[in-house]
C-alpha cells in the first residue's frame, strides 16, 4: 500500500547521495543539488504518514510499548548498527594515514569512542555532540528513533489522538521554534535534529489525517500532482536563496506527499508506479544508509589515487562519476536489504510472536 510514497523515498535517497557527492559538472552544483539536503525532510513526512497508518490505531487500541520498540528496532537497528562497523575500519584506515603524515584531518577528532558508544545506543542526534561523526547519514535515524518514542507518548492519549489537527499544531509550533533558533537555517542534524524531525514527521501523520477524511475528494488529480511537483521544485531551487521558499518546503512536500497516497493516479503517479522507481522505494532505507562510505570512499580513490580535483567543474566526468556511484549503492542495498533488513524484520516479528506463545504456556 502506498507504493508510490514509497518510490518517492527512493527519489529521496538518490538525491541525498548527490547532495554528498563532491563531483559537480560545474564549478558550483545547481540549486536543486545544493538544497537537496532538505529529502530527508521528505524522509520525514513520508514517515509520519506511514507509521500513523500502520500504528496509530493500534496504539490506542493498548499496543504495548515493548512490542512497539521490538518492531521498530527490528526494523531500523540491523542496518544502522552493520553500517556503523562498516565505518571502524574506514575510519582507523584515515586516522592511520593521517598520523602517518598524509595530511587532511583527524577522523578521529569527531569519530571516537564516545561518539561511537552515541551511535550504538542510537542517541547521536540528542542534542549530544557537536558535528556528524561515524555513519553520518545515520543522524536522521537517530533523531526518528526519538520521535518515534514521542510518537507513542501522543498516540497512546487517546483525547489527543483523536483531535485530527494536533499533528499539524505540533507540527507548527516545531517549525516555529526551528525558525527562531535560526530563521535562515533548516539544515540541523546532531544540534537540532530531533526537533526537525518531529516538525516533519508531525506533518505527515496531520497529512494522513487529512487523507483518511478528505482523501479520494480532490477532482483533476493529475492537476494537483503537477502543482505539488512544480512546487516542490520550486521550493528546492529557492531555498539557500529565500527563507519564504526554505519554510514552505516541508508544505510542499506534505502536499507531494498528500496527492500520491490517493489511489488514483494522474501523469506524475504513472511514473511514480514505474517498477524500477518502486524497486528503488523498496531499497531507500539501504540506499540512504550506504550513501555516506560510498561517496567517502569514491571522493579518496578518485582524488588521491587518480588525481580527479573536486575543486572545479568536471563536465560529462562528472555525469558519470554520480551515475557509478549511484549504480554501487543501489547494488550494494540489494542485498542489505535482503540479508540485514529484512532478516531483522522478521526476527523482531518472530521473537515477538515467540515470547506470547510462551506468556500463553505459562498461564496454563
Amino acid at each position: 500500500m502506498y507504493l508510490r510514497l514509497d518510490a518517492l523515498r527512493g527519489v529521496a535517497a538518490c538525491s541525498v547521495l548527490l547532495y554528498h557527492s563532491k563531483f559537480t559538472v560545474w564549478d558550483e552544483p545547481t540549486a536543486l543539488m545544493r538544497n537537496a539536503y532538505l529529502a530527508v525532510d521528505l524522509f520525514f513526512v513520508i514517515s509520519g504518514f506511514v507509521m500513523q497508518h500502520a500504528y496509530g490505531a493500534r496504539i490506542r487500541q493498548g499496543m504495548p510499548l515493548s512490542d512497539y520498540m521490538v518492531l521498530r528496532l527490528g526494523r531500523i537497528y540491523p542496518l544502522h548498527l552493520f553500517m556503523l562497523l562498516v565505518w571502524v575500519p574506514y575510519i582507523a584506515f584515515k586516522t592511520h594515514l593521517f598520523r602517518q603524515g598524509f595530511g587532511g584531518s583527524d577522523p578521529s577528532i569527531d569519530s571516537n569512542a564516545w561518539t561511537f558508544l552515541s551511535n550504538v545506543l542510537l542517541i547521536q542526534s540528542w542534542h549530544l555532540h557537536d558535528s556528524l561523526n561515524w555513519n553520518y547519514p545515520s543522524w536522521s535515524i537517530s533523531a526518528e528513533w526519538a520521535v518515534y518514542l514521542l510518537f507513542f507518548a501522543w498516540s497512546s492519549v487517546r483525547a489527543l489522538s483523536a483531535l485530527w489537527w494536533w499533528p499539524l499544531l505540533l507540527s507548527a509550533l516545531s517549525y516555529g521554534l526551528l525558525a527562531w533558533i535560526d530563521p535562515g537555517m533548516l539544515g540541523f542534524t546532531v544540534d537540532h535534529g530531533v526537533l526537525r524531525c518531529l516538525a516533519a514527521f508531525s506533518l505527515g501523520v496531520g497529512m494522513h489525517a487529512i487523507h483518511t477524511r478528505w482523501g479520494g475528494r480532490v477532482r483533476a488529480l493529475a492537476c494537483w500532482e503537477l502543482g505539488a511537483l512544480g512546487a516542490t521544485l520550486a521550493c528546492l531551487s529557492l531555498a539557500d536563496r529565500s527563507q519564504w521558499a526554505l519554510h514552505l518546503t516541508p508544505v510542499a512536500f506534505a502536499a507531494l506527499v498528500l496527492v500520491h497516497a490517493d489511489p488514483r493516479r494522474g501523469w506524475v503517479g504513472r511514473v511514480l508506479d514505474l517498477p524500477w522507481l518502486q524497486q528503488l522505494g523498496l531499497w531507500s532505507y539501504a540506499i540512504y544508509m550506504l550513501n555516506g562510505i560510498v561517496t567517502a570512499v569514491a571522493s579518496n580513490v578518485l582524488a588521491h589515487v587518480f588525481n580527479v580535483s573536486v575543486d572545479q567543474g568536471l563536465g560529462w566526468l562528472a555525469v558519470w562519476i554520480n551515475a557509478g556511484m549511484l549504480l554501487a549503492c543501489i547494488v550494494l542495498a540489494k542485498p542489505c536489504y535482503e540479508w540485514i533488513e529484512v532478516k531483522g524484520r522478521n526476527a523482531a516479528r518472530n521473537w515477538l510472536a515467540a515470547s506470547r506463545v510462551d506468556t500463553r504456556l505459562n498461564q496454563t
